[in-house]
């Protein structure tokens, strides 16, 4: 079976394009001081050919998956002074499995996959599990462990927060909800996927969160350093930042204390990937 990131590609309608526009030319407007000639002349160059946005092919799970990989290889190139080499490697592999819950079977269906449909025809009406927290259950500490010799016990909880609340989803589901689920519409498929037989999720780690979203779970006290990690790790996978930090964010007279800030701020404004 082929797996799909998103619904096929629609054609921007007018009213959508000007939108688009305007929101180019808001950020010229307010961010001027922080743009080269350069800078102005790619983004206004993009603004002009809003126009000639022609309907593409349905990426795959897989494609997705190797361009955000790409995305940040090509920004560590570029930038790669700015990070720690364990800093460069949280980014990527979270770039590389944040989208892994995709997979299921009811997102396939609403992506558009046929073979879905025709199998599970009330595919509307079941509940889906957000991606996330499927991605986020599909490896063991263990595991994450063994993907570099420079992680450690303690960058798991960042890491998998990252994974688990890339997008903000309401947090309602717990683990006996989510492994019932993906034996019904995961296990089988992300097995497929990845060419590795997953026959239970680890929904525990959820218990090395570091917060939940939603009104009953209880908070406790993480170190500032865990939170920079964490916001490191969820901000940088997002090709709206690989993009724009290419254009202006990383420039050398910007420390990294100010990168962090400017993360925190894309949180806050909840721009999806």
């Amino acid at each position: 079976m082929e797996y799909y990131a998103k619904s096929r590609q629609k054609i921007l309608t007018q009213g959508e394009i000007d939108k688009v526009k305007n929101e180019l030319e808001d950020l010229i407007m307010n961010l001027e001081g922080e743009f080269t000639e350069t800078d102005l002349k790619i983004i206004r160059n993009n603004i002009s050919h809003l126009q000639d946005t022609e309907e593409e092919g349905q990426k795959t799970l897989k494609e997705h998956q190797n361009d955000i990989v790409k995305c940040a290889e090509l920004f560590f190139e570029e930038y790669g002074e700015y990070f720690t080499e364990k800093e460069k490697c949280l980014v990527i592999e979270a770039c590389r499995m944040h989208d892994w819950g995709k997979a299921n079977l009811i997102f396939q269906g609403l992506v558009n996959s046929a073979q879905v449909k025709e199998q599970y025809s009330d595919i509307g009406r079941i509940t889906q599990i957000p991606h996330g927290f499927l991605s986020a259950a599909t490896i063991s500490r263990n595991e994450f462990k063994k993907l570099s010799e420079l992680f450690s016990e303690a960058d798991f909880r960042p890491f998998i927060t990252a994974v688990y609340h890339h997008h903000d989803r309401e947090d309602i589901y717990e683990g006996d909800e989510i492994q019932e689920y993906a034996a019904k519409y995961y296990a089988e498929q992300i097995s497929e996927y990845l060419k590795k037989d997953i026959k239970k999720l680890y929904c525990s780690n959820q218990n090395k969160l570091l917060y939940r979203n939603n009104s009953y779970a209880c908070e406790t006290p993480i170190e500032p350093k865990m939170w920079e990690e964490y916001l490191l790790i969820k901000g940088l996978p997002c090709p709206f930042l690989c993009t724009m930090w290419s254009i202006f964010m990383s420039r050398k007279k910007y420390s990294k204390a100010f990168k962090l800030r400017l993360l925190k701020k894309h949180n806050e404004t909840g721009i999806s990937y």
